[in-house]
């Protein structure tokens, strides 16, 4: 299953899965009643149906955008909350990364001090399954250590970093709180 699921992720797809509606429902509300612990039992009651892989591909201008920002000496990283294994995929796909990325989790980030993390950013290309308070954190620790950080983000789990950055930057099509 894990070889199935990382053929998947591979392509940059998102995975979703799809279970029974009745049994899902009733596996929520019990979930959320059950005692510290109890939670397996309820799971036994799902019918996973199958797998749905999303493709949310990047749009076209990005590569060009970011040999643009190499050509002018910014370096640029991609800190996400995908999985890894799409993190790369995508970042493979749009010139951030030529071969295997320089990637950290987000339980990678929790486990170091800002020290240790100020001194992984440098050699980190691709943050993936982050919250947003590593997002941020990220931005906090690279801008402590005397780096100018700009921050492209469009969601709600964007803005912590947003506010953190030198220089926040929301699209068009950005949640309100993010802009």
């Amino acid at each position: 299953t894990y070889y199935a699921l990382q053929r998947i992720y591979s392509p940059g797809f998102t995975i979703g899965g799809v279970s029974e509606p009745v049994g899902l429902i009733l596996t929520v509300i019990l979930l959320l009643m059950a005692p510290p612990g109890g939670a397996e039992f309820w799971l036994t009651l799902v019918a996973l149906l199958g797998l749905v892989g999303m493709h949310d591909p990047p749009r076209a201008e990005v590569a060009a955008a970011i040999r643009n920002c190499r050509r002018a000496g910014i370096r640029v990283i991609m800190v996400t909350g995908d999985h890894g294994i799409t993190a790369e995929a995508i970042a493979q796909r749009i010139g951030l990364i030529d071969g295997p990325a320089q990637l950290l989790s987000g339980n990678a980030v929790d486990a170091l001090d800002d020290d240790a993390l100020a001194r992984a950013i440098p050699g980190t290309t691709v943050f993936a399954r982050v919250s947003p308070e590593h997002k941020a954190r990220i931005v906090v620790v690279r801008r402590r250590t005397g780096g100018d950080v700009a921050f492209l983000g469009d969601g709600v789990n964007d803005a912590l970093a947003l506010h953190a950055a030198d220089i926040g930057i929301s699209v068009d099509s950005a949640t309100d709180v993010a802009k």
